[in-house]
């Protein structure tokens, strides 16, 4: 078969724009998960540098100084994650309370433009 008379075809030609439509997702969704993802590479050596300066690829001087401020108790670790782990639990307790009757009134109720 020509690939003229297949690309004629409707239904042909409906799956190619669905596989052209695919691969422009998949690219798009590359290209956003690495547009926000590269900023975070660079931040586990400055957890470790001394000092990094610029146009070296890596850092010069390695240290564990960040990390130990963090362990010492001036900086409060603990009580920010706390803080953070008490907020996220009312943030889920809120979203659920609010989503779950939604999602039962919008799966259970008809009207109009849903699709029977």
């Amino acid at each position: 078969m020509a690939l003229t008379t297949y690309i004629e075809q409707p239904a042909n030609r409906v799956r190619l724009l669905m596989r052209r439509g695919w691969l422009l997702r998949c690219i798009l969704v590359a290209s956003m998960a690495i547009w926000t993802l590269a900023p975070l590479i660079s931040l586990p050596f400055w957890s470790f540098s001394a000092s990094w300066r610029w146009p070296d690829l890596l850092p010069q001087e390695w240290s564990l100084r960040a990390w130990s401020y963090i362990i010492s108790p001036g900086a409060q670790a603990l009580a920010a994650l706390s803080t953070s782990l008490i907020l996220v639990l009312i943030v889920t307790l809120l979203a659920l309370a609010a989503g779950i009757p939604a999602a039962l009134a919008l799966g259970r109720r008809q009207f109009r433009g849903k699709a029977r």
